[in-house]
């Protein structure tokens, strides 16, 4: 960087003064996410070069703690991330001659906004997310094939899947658990691949053919006498918790009995029974608010409303409902508040008090 390039210039008497141009030059290192290392050289003219030296911590997402030291000046500081802002605070305590005292301290105070993300990570970003794709794809073949590639380049497979994993390079569930289904596969761990693959199949919305045989392939991989172990298992839980109404985990035993048996008609139909168990006191409480907007009583409609975002946050009828009670709730009000100003306004009126009506009736009109 270059600083004071046009030459500004400062009169204290009746001579100019020009700034000296300043040139710095810097460089960082990360060792791992949390910590920076960062050091400046500057060079201004009729003075020797200058470093500075400083680290940054982050100790969350939200907050980061900065040091920083020069030949004149020790500074302490912290970093608070607000959205796309930071606020900033460091103290400085300056040295800058033997003998003089008064310099001390001072306080620094700062804020920056980033208008969008940095280009760097959304690149960042994209590229990983088609290393995942690729890797899929590497990893289908090696499964069908096990000659696709050499027997020793697999664990760096694997390794690079692990690694797109870390850093959420799947962002579709469906590919994140073929991805560990995958990795199970080939680390032999043939019980987590099953699910895993399981996992995946529920969720896919599209061709299922490849993924089914692959299930398939970590299904035959499985010894009959621990597949019917954990079938049995699964069949106890399974019926225990539904028995009380822990119907969130029926739902999980049930799904993991299918996995390894897909033909199991007693875990679908435990599935089915606890799923519509699940989804009972949701359809209830839409119901019930329904009929309560349909009589326009919207403040008992929201309470049955919020109840039903409770038990499924991401209902999206729920919140259809609510944005209608919410805009008829305000609509009300207003007309209520209306009413009540033209009923005070005629009452001031009949009782002769002028000023007090025409208040009321300016603030009709506000409104």
């Amino acid at each position: 960087a270059a600083h004071n390039i046009l030459a500004p210039r400062i009169r204290l008497d009746k001579e100019d003064d020009v700034y000296p141009m300043d040139i710095r030059l810097g460089v960082a290192y990360q060792p791992y996410n949390r910590l920076l290392l960062a050091t400046d050289v500057n060079q201004t003219e009729d003075r020797s070069l200058k470093f500075h030296f400083g680290t940054e911590w982050k100790f969350n997402e939200l907050i980061a703690l900065r040091a920083g030291i020069n030949e004149t000046e020790v500074t302490a500081g912290i970093g608070f991330k607000l959205g796309n802002g930071m606020i900033d605070y460091a103290f400085g305590f300056n040295d800058a001659a033997s003998g003089i005292d008064d310099l001390g301290g001072s306080h620094r105070f700062g804020f920056h906004m980033n208008f969008g993300g940095l280009l760097s990570d959304e690149r960042s970003s994209v590229s990983l997310q088609r290393k995942g794709k690729r890797l899929l794809s590497q990893l289908s073949r090696t499964i069908d094939d096990p000659d696709f590639i050499h027997e020793e380049d697999v664990p760096e497979l694997i390794e690079q899947t692990l690694d797109v994993v870390r850093k959420n390079g799947f962002v579709k569930p469906e590919d994140l658990y073929r991805a560990r289904g995958y990795v199970y596969y080939l680390q032999k761990e043939y019980e987590k691949a099953v699910q895993a693959l399981g996992e995946a199949l529920d969720l896919s919305k599209g061709n299922k053919m490849t993924l089914t045989r692959h299930h398939k392939l970590a299904l035959a991989e499985m010894s009959e006498e621990r597949t019917k172990e954990i079938v049995a298992n699964a069949m106890r839980i399974m019926k225990e918790t539904f028995d009380k109404e822990e119907f969130e985990a029926t739902v999980l035993s049930a799904k993991k009995i299918l996995s390894f048996q897909p033909d199991h008609a007693e875990a679908q139909a435990y599935l089915d029974d606890a799923q519509r168990r699940i989804e009972e006191p949701i359809l209830r409480e839409l119901r019930i608010a329904k009929k309560k907007i349909n009589q326009k009583k919207y403040l008992q409609a929201m309470n049955h409303l919020l109840k039903v975002k409770e038990m499924d946050p991401n209902n999206k009828e729920a919140a259809k409902f609510m944005g209608s009670a919410m805009t008829a709730l305000k609509r009300q009000s207003s007309m209520l508040y209306k009413e009540k100003n033209a009923t005070d306004k005629k009452v001031f009126e009949i009782g002769k008090d002028p000023v007090k009506s025409q208040q009321l009736y300016s603030q009709g009109l506000l409104y």
